[in-house]
């Protein structure tokens, strides 16, 4: 709790072991901005109190210091866990849930939006051709196919690591095919179809 107390408001030169100099934390540097916390549903419920007091008053006072320092920042957060769920099992403040609900956009997971998977995969992959510095690549049927057999349930992320994999995999080659995939993707895939 003390290191994201630390992060989120900064700390005074010796407020705790190892602080040797002040530290800005993230509420300060987002002043005149936007901060952006993802995962807002893994805030330890210590801190969501204190967290909640610098949204409504946006004041904060770094770890080991006496006096408040003002922030006027714009709040954006995500998760993916249901926050809704974890005020009912007491993991999550309520009154914390209504401030953060003041404009939400609830983005389905990629199983359920199989229609973007093809362009998600066409802006990424190009990503990182670039980052690689490898010629653009073409798509085989077959690995369509398996792309939106994949039920995706890391979501975004999974698919950028898979892709970042496949890419790698084929290397020089001008067409991905299914057997560039990771295995744990096309070890689903063949399951799910067996089934």
């Amino acid at each position: 709790d003390t290191l994201v107390e630390s992060v989120l408001f900064g700390h005074t030169k010796g407020a705790f072991t190892g602080a040797h100099i002040n530290q800005e934390g993230l509420v300060s540097q987002a002043d005149k901005g936007t901060l952006f916390l993802d995962e807002i549903g893994e805030l330890p419920l210590a801190m969501q109190k204190s967290f909640l007091r610098v949204i409504q008053e946006h004041k904060f006072r770094p770890v080991g210091g006496g006096r408040e320092i003002a922030s006027d920042f714009r709040l954006v957060v995500a998760t993916n866990r249901d926050l809704g769920q974890m005020v009912r099992q007491g993991h999550f403040r309520e009154d914390l849930l209504f401030r953060l609900r003041s404009l939400v956009i609830e983005l389905p997971p990629l199983r359920q939006r199989r229609d973007d998977l093809k362009e998600l995969v066409l802006h990424y992959m190009g990503t990182l051709c670039q980052r690689f510095r490898l010629p653009p690549k073409e798509f085989s049927p077959d690995f369509w196919n398996a792309v939106h057999h994949y039920p995706w349930p890391g979501n975004i992320r999974e698919l950028i690591q898979a892709l970042e994999k496949t890419l790698l995999t084929a290397g020089e080659e001008s067409v991905i095919y299914p057997n560039h995939l990771p295995t744990y993707i096309r070890i689903q895939v063949a399951r799910d179809r067996v089934e």
